[in-house]
Order: C-alpha cells, then structure tokens, then sequence
C-alpha cells in the first residue's frame, strides 16, 4: 500500500509501478477506469505465474477495502494500491494480511517530483516476486 495525502503523486507512483510490471512482461487481464478521475484504474495482472491486484483510486476507502476482497476473491498474491493516509479502515484491513507493506509518500517540491515517485515505484517493485 502506498499512503500518503491529497496530491502528493499516490496515483503516479502506482501508475509507475503498472507500466513497469508491464514492461516486465505482466499481463493485463481486467483494466477498467474507477471512479472520475480518468486517471484512476483497477486491474488484476498475471506476473511470473502470480496475479497482482492494482488499484490506483486511493481517495476513496470504501473502494480500496471493497478492492482488497475482489482480490482476494480473485487468488491475488498482492495487491497494489494508493490510500489516502487520512483514513484508517484501509490500513487496519491491510495489515491484516500476511506480509504487508505500507510505504509512505509524501508532498515534495517539484524539482523533487520525478525522483520521489522512482524512489516508492522502485520500493514497492521490490516486495514483489
């Protein structure tokens, strides 16, 4: 889970880290937009035999706990998403899984941007296979 406030980039890390999957390889089996904003999207990607869940709409909470089932409904081994750092039923429900990680991003100066979002891209690919 990658948390932090209104504005700081969540959605384009979490792009960040799709496009990449993608490039490694990943496959896209479901991708449909959520919600208004025409930048958010959910999906379920098979990646070196496994299925990781993407979720990039983290300004909604019902909509990430509502994501967490469906993915786990659906056999997904992970699940990627943006959360809004001012909620809490997200976060206590993420923690409930086995090995969960929250990564947190913050508000950086825009000379900044660009790298910050790297730096979380690249820590989240890690934790995956």
């Amino acid at each position: 889970m990658l948390a932090g406030p209104s504005g700081c980039g969540k959605t384009t890390t979490v792009t960040a880290v799709y496009d990449q999957l993608r490039k490694q390889g990943a496959t896209s089996t479901c991708k449909k937009q959520e919600g208004g904003n025409p930048l958010d999207f959910s999906d379920i990607l098979k990646y070196k035999g496994i299925l990781i869940s993407v979720l990039t709409m983290g300004d909604y909470s019902y909509r990430i706990t509502d994501c967490m089932d469906w993915s786990a409904k659906n056999g997904c081994s992970f699940f990627v998403t943006a959360c809004n750092d001012r909620f809490s039923k997200p976060f206590k429900k993420i923690l409930q899984f086995a090995g969960s990680n929250i990564v947190r991003k913050s508000k950086t100066i825009p000379a900044q941007w660009q790298a910050d979002i790297d730096k979380c891209a690249n820590t989240i690919l890690s934790y995956l296979p």
